[in-house]
């Protein structure tokens, strides 16, 4: 255990999340896992008293409004029985998040020493019993479409926060500013493993290691199909529940969240499809997932999820500069104990398809679309839009019908003005949702 400490900086992310330590380097004050080598300081805050300091790096890396997702449906796991999945778990960070709130994680990323860092954090903080952390892809389906996502390969410098992996790991050298294949490389090659498995793998506990690299993804869906007939040859259900979802790999996250829906709809893929059936019943509270502008969310997906599946589907502030909420809870571009109208500043052509929520759970700012949207709408909703937070209809987000009392008595105290939208209006918008 002292070993890892020496490798890791102390994060301290926002209340109600507790400070943690990530291992984020191989040799001591090296952070070699990075090209730049001021990045972990800058990331844990060590260096904010130092000249050239950079604190927009911690907001880069560390999405404040994931966090804020990541309490709103994980709180209290502690004393009850939760379930989240981190697709794209990078260094960890969301997943020691996950890890603090009490939730049992199953993280997915397909670099080799981030998913390494990832299980010594989680050992280093005393959530070892609840992490399973996966060095696989994550592929969306058996599918012949993605058989080249199946198949073992080296990863190649995925995003990270301090501009890639460093080149000695991915067996490449610099030759005048050209990137030149060196004679060695320290980087093995990954399989892929499809969604199904993951989740199965999750089910089953013994799974975990079948769905990495010892066995071909598709022995899992046979050895499943195989252990779910009973002695009468009908086929078991298993079920499965996640409390929430992570989707963050800089580009599949349409493709993930596609092999979602399939298997919210019972669709067959592969070897499954041998038992006539899905072996799986899925169900899943809140999804959140980044917009990546190269590969935009299906919209018919999105629709579906709307209206076959019962998810109500939100826009996160991300992007979002028409508002600034300051830390007393107040917009700074509005008059003075007001919420002006978003139009007030800039008009956009998504303004009419959503609703504003100032506050909800531990969120703080996000956008309600409207239900029955087109594809065509869909595809003008998604502009502009950095991420989606999906959440099925069974969980409240928003407060109950009745003003709470608190609330109504903050809106009396601060009259607003003619030109800003009334406090109790938003109150009401909140609350008859």
């Amino acid at each position: 255990m002292p070993a890892l400490f020496s490798l890791s900086y102390l994060l301290k992310p926002p209340w109600p999340h507790n400070p943690f330590n990530i291992v984020m380097e191989e040799i001591p004050d090296a952070c070699d896992l990075y090209i730049d080598r001021s990045f972990c300081c800058s990331l844990s805050g060590s260096d904010d008293n130092e000249p050239g300091h950079r604190p927009e790096a911690r907001d880069a890396v560390i999405e404040r409004r994931v966090l804020e997702v990541i309490a709103s449906f994980l709180s209290g796991c502690h004393g009850r029985p939760c379930h989240a999945l981190d697709f794209g778990a990078n260094n960890g960070w969301m997943t020691l998040a996950m890890l603090g709130m009490g939730a049992a994680v199953t993280s997915v990323e397909p670099q080799p020493d981030l998913a390494a860092a990832v299980r010594a954090s989680a050992t280093l903080n005393c959530h070892g019993a609840r992490s399973t952390v996966l060095n696989v892809y994550a592929c969306p389906s058996y599918r012949s479409a993605n058989w080249r996502c199946l198949r073992k390969r080296q990863p190649k410098g995925h995003w990270r926060g301090a501009g890639g992996m460093p080149l000695a790991k991915m067996g490449l050298t610099s030759d005048h500013g050209k990137m030149r294949r060196a004679a060695t490389g320290s980087v093995p090659n990954v399989t892929g493993v499809s969604i199904e498995d993951i989740i199965y793998s999750h089910l089953t506990g013994a799974g975990v290691a079948v769905a990495g690299i010892a066995v071909p993804g598709a022995a899992v869906a046979d050895s499943a199909a195989a252990g779910m007939a009973g002695a009468a040859g009908a086929i078991r259900r298993l079920a499965a529940h996640f409390d929430l979802i992570k989707m963050d790999g800089d580009g599949p996250e349409s493709s993930w969240l596609a092999a979602l829906e399939d298997l919210f709809s019972g669709k067959l893929s592969g070897t499954w499809a041998a038992t006539g059936r899905s072996p799986l019943t899925l169900t899943v509270d809140a999804i959140i997932l980044e917009v990546n502008r190269g590969s935009p969310p299906y919209v018919g997906t999105l629709r579906r999820m709307q209206k076959v599946h019962g998810y109500d589907i939100y826009r996160m502030n991300g992007g979002e500069t028409r508002r600034l909420i300051t830390p007393s809870g107040w917009d700074a571009f509005s008059p003075l104990g007001t919420f002006a109208p978003l139009t007030r500043r800039r008009s956009r052509r998504h303004d009419s398809l959503e609703d504003e929520i100032l506050t909800a759970r531990a969120m703080h700012h996000l956008f309600r679309y409207h239900q029955n949207l087109t594809l065509e709408q869909w595809s003008t909703a998604l502009e502009g839009c950095a991420e989606l937070l999906l959440v099925h209809r069974r969980v409240m987000l928003l407060p109950p019908r009745g003003v709470p009392s608190f609330a109504w008595k903050g809106s009396k105290k601060l009259a607003p003005e003619a030109t800003g939208v009334d406090l109790d209006g938003v109150v009401r918008m909140m609350t008859n949702a």
